[in-house]
């Protein structure tokens, strides 16, 4: 059909529409020198015309390395009306006005990106250069940022500006809002609040607190009296009499010390493992402990008679037996 040799509209077409030899990019990357209406545009040159040919053709083009294309409004018009930096599998479509001009209809990245970056002018006010202005925050429904001076539904504790950011779910009716008076937070107070909308429900504003001087005032503090390190002893044994010296490493005299018994071997119902408390006198007499520290050491004196205590198993009282416990001691600074 019209001289292809096809049989079919179809075919006919088809034979029409052909792949050229690649074509070298250059000032004038010509495409009239096309062997066929799909072309492969080489190399790297700076292009600013494609040459002469009727107006209405069309040509496709893929282009194989980094050419820049130049937007000039007599020969070569591009979208956005700026220069495109190609890459290796770029294509375009191209379509010639006739008299040497032509316009590129179309231009798809191989990387799937936009041409060029999408400017602020083009962005929604919710996400441009400033926060997004609004008188009800039940209407700050999309990802962006929003402010808003004495708006409905803001929390109550900020009644200034609020400013702050919406993240929306995928599913309609579940997002967060978090806001902030960023005219009067301070570090004492940073004003900042959040609530959630889910299933088209917003539920209450609950305050959160992020900065260190409110996390320092919620918690309550002992001015000298932190206790930031710790230790405790390996087992030493029970000596009736003896005196312990346990180097402590806290580098400074402890704020808080005791000693302890842990079992060794079963003992009127206490088992192996099992730990007690040992006071300052366990019993009458010379039963019990004494305890002191200095900045390097834990001082033990051990009474001459074993303690007693009471049976784990029936709540009887009983001596102790020396052989059976062992003596930890813990200390905190």
């Amino acid at each position: 059909m019209g001289g292809t040799g096809a049989s079919t509209a179809v075919g006919g077409n088809d034979a029409l529409h052909t792949t050229s030899s690649v074509i070298a990019s250059a000032a004038t990357t010509d495409l009239a020198a096309a062997t066929g209406v799909s072309v492969t545009v080489l190399g790297a040159a700076a292009i600013t015309a494609f040459g002469v040919l009727p107006s209405g053709v069309l040509r496709f083009l893929t282009f194989s390395g980094a050419a820049t294309l130049t937007h000039n409004a007599a020969t070569l018009i591009l979208p956005g009306a700026a220069n495109i930096v190609a890459a290796a599998g770029d294509t375009a479509v191209a379509q010639s006005l006739g008299g040497g001009s032509w316009r590129v209809r179309s231009y798809m990245r191989a990387s799937g990106q936009p041409i060029a970056a999408i400017s602020d002018a083009n962005l929604p006010t919710r996400l441009g250069v400033v926060a997004k202005t609004i008188a009800d925050w039940n209407t700050a429904l999309d990802n962006g940022w929003y402010m808003g001076s004495g708006a409905a539904n803001a929390p109550a504790a900020n009644t200034g500006w609020n400013i702050g950011t919406v993240e929306a779910h995928g599913a309609a009716g579940y997002r967060t809002q978090t806001v902030y008076d960023f005219t009067t937070a301070a570090a004492a107070n940073t004003t900042i609040w959040r609530r959630h909308q889910n299933g088209g429900v917003w539920g209450a504003w609950y305050k959160i607190q992020w900065s260190q001087a409110e996390q320092d005032a919620r918690y309550l503090q002992i001015a000298g009296a932190k206790f930031q390190t710790a230790y405790e002893s390996a087992q030493q044994p029970y000596t009736l009499g003896g005196l312990l010296t346990l180097a402590h490493g806290l580098g400074v005299k402890p704020k808080l010390y005791a000693m302890f018994a842990q079992c060794t071997t079963v003992d009127n119902g206490w088992a192996i493992g099992d730990e007690i408390p040992l006071f300052m006198s366990n019993g009458a007499g010379s039963k019990g402990h004494g305890i002191w520290p200095d900045a390097t050491n834990i001082n033990v004196r051990i009474g001459n008679t074993v303690f007693d205590y009471i049976s784990k198993a029936g709540g009887s009282g009983f001596v102790a037996t020396a052989s059976s416990w062992k003596i930890v001691v813990r200390a905190w600074a």
